[in-house]
């Protein structure tokens, strides 16, 4: 059913065109309404402006629409916003296609997610390209990400050069130079993998040069270093990391005392000392996202340096980067929202 207040068909070329806007709605739910264009009724090819179509699953907004029945093909151009109801994930960005037939949706230029999560937070993640791959096999069902990847939640930011993340196994995979931050920590490896349960972070795992950084109220940086890394969240905070093979770690002890001025009470913290420990296995607990406790296994090896004998080489494990310049804030990933369009029926 097609609805619009000026039409206009040339019988020669059999194109249809609308003058003002128009609403169409099919037998299956979806529904478009659109400013102005025209339609090819023989190659089955429309142009479409300003407007919007929306299924019982899904929503597009956009300026500009090339539509090819024939093909399944379908581009949008300017201000584009995909919504899958289901996922409850909006895609951004000022140019896109949906190729029906091979299940594959691509966006770029400002390309962005938002991802609503059932704790009422909200997941941002932007990158040059998004692609989303359909397919009747789970495993291949996934959303892809390049380049210059970045993502931000209120509990987890990170920068990466590429990322997919699979349905099926609920996994976020990090490619090449992947940096992520949770509170005071720094995590970075070779590729690291971010597993989801019940639709928040269980766990991380760190391969290939992996490296934990975190720092304390006195700006020392405590270091976690190892082959291979498992991080273990509970709630929105690391709970333990498990270190695997060429540990090494750089701890810095800190006591509080009080000191009594002007009849106050005044808590200082002070540092006492620096451990530092190879081992080949460790496993070290944070409360309230610091370091908390250290388990050292296999052929331990340890140092403790008092203030007056640390020298500043020492402070730092081979390969320490501290990258908190790169942490992106919401306004690096969030791009300028899609302005209203006007004169939309209702």
């Amino acid at each position: 059913t097609l609805t619009s207040d000026t039409l206009q068909y040339n019988s020669k070329t059999k194109i249809v065109y609308f003058r003002d806007f128009t609403t169409l709605k099919d037998s299956e739910g979806k529904v478009a309404y659109y400013q102005n264009g025209e339609y090819d009724t023989r190659k089955k090819k429309s142009f479409l402006q300003y407007g919007e179509m929306e299924s019982p699953s899904y929503k597009i907004k956009a300026d500009v629409y090339h539509i090819d029945d024939k093909r399944k093909f379908y581009k949008a151009i300017g201000h584009v916003a995909m919504t899958s109801k289901a996922e409850n994930m909006i895609v951004y960005g000022d140019e896109g296609f949906y190729d029906k037939k091979n299940g594959i949706s691509k966006v770029w230029n400002n390309a962005y997610v938002t991802k609503v999560t059932d704790e009422g937070d909200t997941l941002f993640l932007s990158a040059d390209t998004l692609v989303s791959i359909e397919s009747t096999i789970p495993k291949k069902k996934r959303l892809l990400a390049y380049h210059h990847v970045k993502i931000f939640k209120n509990d987890m930011q990170g920068v990466a050069d590429s990322l997919a993340y699979v349905s099926a196994d609920s996994t976020l995979y990090f490619y090449h130079d992947p940096v992520l931050w949770n509170g005071e920590n720094q995590m970075t490896a070779d590729s690291i993998n971010m597993l989801l349960k019940n639709k928040k972070i269980d766990r991380i795992y760190m391969i290939g040069n992996s490296f934990v950084v975190s720092t304390d109220s006195l700006k020392n940086y405590n270091q976690i270093k190892g082959r291979r890394m498992t991080s273990y969240f509970k709630g929105k905070q690391i709970h333990y990391v498990v270190v695997q093979g060429n540990g090494e770690s750089i701890y810095h002890a800190l006591e509080e005392k009080e000191i009594k001025k002007d009849s106050l009470l005044i808590k200082i913290t002070y540092l006492t000392g620096m451990n530092k420990l190879i081992c080949s296995n460790m496993r070290i607990d944070f409360k309230k996202g610091k370091v908390n406790d250290i388990r050292f296994y296999v052929k331990p090896d340890a140092s403790f340096f008092p203030p007056h004998e640390i020298k500043e080489k020492e402070r730092k494990l081979k390969g320490f980067t501290w990258r908190i310049k790169q942490k992106p804030r919401k306004e690096d990933v969030e791009k300028k929202r899609l302005p209203v369009i006007k004169g939309k029926p209702g």
